[in-house]
């Protein structure tokens, strides 16, 4: 038990994601390129194997703890572990399929368990959906429909950027405002229940940057709660260009953000998945490099960045420099409105 707790800490916090992007070649729509982050001299390249996945016109909705969403025409979601022969577990239809656009309206999802190495399948799943960004849940292995979560008291919208699981509670990020709501969450065989504990108006002013995109990420050692704003242009092409990230430490004790300019020897990991952060002093991560961010193209709140999908690379924190991932622009026709997303390889646990 000792030795599994410590490779669920393992594979929480320090494999590398891959980068799953549609392979151009093929002609069954089913063929992925997978791609291995490589850090030499600063440079930065990918390396890249096949693997088979649902066909593309199912497209993916987000990736979390080595899950990989689905959504198919019949909106109803199907979860795979596409680096584990683990079961494929189907979920039932979250909203009304005539009020909405399934490839721009499911923003992302995460997973988080209260008791990983004791009861690693009684996991609850936190959706980001709909045109007002609103957050549901549900538990696979126990819940027939999901649940939304209920607007906060005070009845001000809340549009969910992003959701994290962090010390036993649950936090989400405002799309439009600066600040951030935090859930208690009680778990038992009959009932699961959102308790809203606290908003906490921050004192982040965004008025002189354009933000595309606000990350949540728990710190590798599990102590501090970064919430990272992704800053773009416009393009000649109306595409998105990402220019350059900020990062914040939320100081609990004070209700504010406070922007640092140093990830130590960590990188984070932002996407279309739940953002992951890696420990580059580990002998897992040296393919890594210290304090950098590696992004993909995402749906941006709600828009597709169709016009710019290969908007990805690496972006350094304390150079403020950003490199692009160097992949053939004939991925533009193949991909359509897909986005390519990382996906973390977790060991399988029996």
């Amino acid at each position: 038990m000792k030795n599994r707790g410590k490779l669920m800490k393992l594979n929480q916090h320090h494999l590398v994601p891959k980068l799953l992007i549609p392979n151009e070649s093929d002609e069954t729509n089913t063929l992925w390129s997978v791609y291995n982050v490589f850090s030499k001299n600063n440079n930065i390249s990918l390396t890249s194997s096949n693997l088979v996945l649902p066909s593309y016109d199912m497209p993916f909705v987000g990736s979390s703890e080595g899950w990989l969403a689905t959504l198919g025409k019949d909106f109803k979601f199907t979860l795979y572990k596409p680096f584990n022969n683990t079961i494929d577990i189907y979920l039932p239809v979250l909203f009304d399929e005539l009020s909405i656009n399934r490839y721009e309206m499911v923003m992302k999802f995460t997973t988080f368990t209260f008791d990983s190495i004791s009861k690693p399948n009684n996991f609850i799943i936190v959706m980001i959906f709909g045109a007002y960004l609103r957050a549901a849940y549900i538990r696979p292995f126990q819940d027939s429909a999901w649940t939304i979560i209920p607007h906060l008291p005070n009845c001000i919208a809340f549009y969910y950027d992003d959701v994290l699981f962090h010390k036993g509670a649950l936090f989400g990020t405002d799309f439009h405002q600066s600040r951030i709501v935090c859930f208690d969450i009680s778990d038992d065989l009959s009932q699961l229940s959102f308790k809203w504990v606290r908003e906490i108006q921050t004192n982040y002013n965004n008025v002189k940057r354009r933000i595309d995109k606000k990350y949540l990420v728990e710190s590798c050692d599990g102590d501090h709660l970064l919430q990272v704003h992704r800053c773009s242009k416009i393009t000649d092409t109306n595409g998105r260009a990402t220019e350059y990230f900020v990062v914040s430490r939320l100081s609990f004790d004070q209700s504010k953000w406070e922007e640092i300019d140093n990830l130590g020897d960590q990188a984070l990991f932002l996407g279309d998945n739940s953002s992951v952060s890696i420990d580059t002093s580990s002998s897992n991560s040296t393919k890594c490099q210290s304090n950098c961010i590696y992004f993909t193209d995402d749906k941006g709140g709600t828009n597709l960045n169709i016009n710019n999908p290969l908007d990805m690379g690496v972006y350094n924190i304390g150079t403020k420099s950003l490199t692009r991932f160097d992949i053939d622009k004939n991925h533009l026709r193949k991909m359509g409105g897909r986005t390519p997303i990382w996906v973390v390889p977790t060991v399988f646990l029996p």
